[in-house]
């Protein structure tokens, strides 16, 4: 089963203190699940790593910890995320390429996650980072040839458009609680 993973799904594997901690540690253990992410997640991923740090509300194993204290935050942000990347069994696909956007008589070249994000965006209406991860999610699927089925996430506000985003990208957004009671995993 292949599977895109929202940045939030990440964060709820490292922070000991989210409600989703058991479920995402039990979902990476399944072999079984085939996971990607686009570029975006790893960027995004930085950004709220950082803002979750720098406000005390993500905790790590003390080892961890110990071993980040003589860097600065910036660099203890990238060593971070590099752990987390490579502590998961995740890939994560790059921009593929570049196509052109006609808007008011002109001619843009885009990265066609945006191209995608620009044709779903009136459609969804989500947020902007929301969009562009769905966007990713359809560009594997379409252009990589990844038979991406489900969106992972628990941002409530994606799942509560579920059947939405499904009519216009075939990717079904799915909660952590309700993949691990499907698959019949108990965290």
């Amino acid at each position: 089963m292949f599977l895109y993973v929202d940045t939030n799904i990440l964060i709820s594997y490292f922070n000991t203190n989210d409600r989703a901690f058991s479920e995402t540690h039990a979902l990476f253990a399944v072999s079984s699940l085939d996971f990607t992410t686009g570029i975006i997640t790893l960027l995004e991923f930085e950004s709220v790593l950082g803002r979750l740090r720098k406000s005390n509300r993500i905790t790590f194993d003390p080892n961890v910890e110990n071993t980040l204290r003589p860097l600065s935050p910036a660099n203890q942000i990238r060593a971070l995320t590099k752990f987390c990347f490579n502590s998961l069994p995740i890939r994560i696909v790059p921009v593929s390429a570049l196509e052109t956007l006609v808007f008011n008589r002109q001619n843009y070249k885009i990265e066609n996650t945006f191209l995608i994000s620009h044709k779903i965006c009136p459609e969804l209406l989500l947020r902007t980072l929301d969009t562009i991860q769905i966007a990713a999610a359809v560009k594997i699927k379409h252009y990589e040839g990844i038979d991406i089925q489900y969106f992972l996430t628990n941002d409530q506000e994606i799942l509560n458009k579920g059947n939405e985003i499904y009519s216009h990208t075939q990717i079904l957004p799915i909660s952590s609680t309700d993949l691990t009671a499907s698959l019949k995993i108990n965290p």
